[in-house]
Formats: C-alpha cells, structure tokens, sequence
C-alpha cells in the first residue's frame, strides 16, 4: 500500500545503483516494490522494506500503524521535518508513529521540527528545547541554520503557514506556502500609522480609530 511519509533525508540507496523495486527506488504504487509497500520520501515515492530492528541511516523500523496486521517497515525518522505547518497536526502524517510538532519560528513564520528523543536529527539539524504553537514545551530537531526549503512532499501538498511584518505600530499578517518555485516570500504590509482612508493602515482589526 502507498503511504503518505516523507523525510528531508533518507538515506536510502541511490535508485541508480538497485534494480528496480529493491529499497529506495521510485515507485507509483505497491505492486512496483518487491515489499509490496511504496512510501512517500522527500523526493517523491520510493519502495521500503519489511524488517525485524534495523533500517538504512535517517529510517527506523517501526509498525505499520494502519494495518490490521503486526506489520513492520522501514519509515523514515523524520517524515516532515521543516515543512510549513499551522498546527501540529499538519505535522503528524497517517501511518506514521512521528510526534513531530509545529514550531513557532519568529515572523517566519511555522515549521514542522521532529521528535529527536529516540531518534537523531538529521545533518544540519540540531535537537532543541522549543515551544509548539500550542505554548507546550517539546524537544524537536530544529534547522540549525538558514530558514526551512520546500520537500517534494510540502510542494505537494501547497503546505502553508502565516508570516508577520512587525513594528513599533503593530503586526501584518499573510500567508506563504510551499509552490514549485519554493517557499514564497512574506507579502504582510508594513504596519503604519493609522489615517482615516478606510484602511485597517496598523492591522489591529480595526479601521480609522
């Protein structure tokens, strides 16, 4: 069956090196894999594996949560790690076990971190005390440095989350999302001075105060 998972990092063999079927190469649906399960990476959809306690670097062995039977594969640690979120469900895909939270990340905006207390972060990922939009306080690996690119799997899902322009006189709020071009940018406008013109020119909710 095809799951919907995905990783920033796989680890998985490079498709050119396998036969195809084997772990890590391309796939549209199950009967493409020798396994039998054809999952979603961060690259598109590859074929994994059944297994007993070990997975290639950057996937762990884990149940197969929507399967009546005690099914066990090789998923990917991380499925959505940096993915634009708004709450952390967005961050929690069907069939996996992740406990992935949704970040607050300054006027950036939200990102998708990953639950780093059993497995590690990824390279160029750092396991961080942070704070979920939520308020909760959750270790999660958290991009070490530079803001958060667009996975296959974000793309495919126009993943989204609300950005912020702030000042002294307020904050504006808009929404970027992950297109095929990349993250799109912060279009809020600048909070300024209130004027009566019919604007809301401060982005408190109110107009002409």
């Amino acid at each position: 069956c095809a799951l919907p998972i995905s990783s920033p990092d796989t680890g998985a063999p490079k498709p050119d090196s396998q036969e195809p079927g084997q772990f890590g190469t391309p796939c549209e649906e199950a009967d493409d894999c020798n396994s039998g399960y054809c999952v979603q990476s961060a690259d598109g959809t590859v074929c994994t594996k059944t297994c007993e306690d070990s997975c290639p670097d950057g996937w762990s062995c884990k149940q197969l949560l929507s399967s009546g039977d005690a099914v066990f594969l090789c998923l990917p640690n991380h499925p959505t790690l940096c993915m634009p979120c708004e709450e952390n469900s967005d961050c929690q895909l069907p069939g996996s076990e992740s406990v992935a939270r949704c970040l607050r990340m300054g006027d950036e905006g939200s990102f998708c971190g990953g639950d780093c207390k059993t497995v590690p972060c990824p390279e160029g990922y750092a396991c961080e005390d942070a704070s979920d939009v939520l308020g909760q306080a959750t270790k999660q690996c958290v991009k070490s440095d530079g803001i958060c690119e667009c996975s296959w799997l974000a793309i495919s899902k126009a993943a989204s989350t609300t950005c912020f322009v702030t000042n002294d006189l307020g904050t504006c709020e808009a929404v970027r999302q992950c297109l095929d071009d990349g993250l799109t940018a912060c279009a809020a406008a600048k909070p300024e001075e209130e004027i009566c013109d019919g604007l809301d020119n401060n982005c408190d909710a109110s107009v002409d105060e």
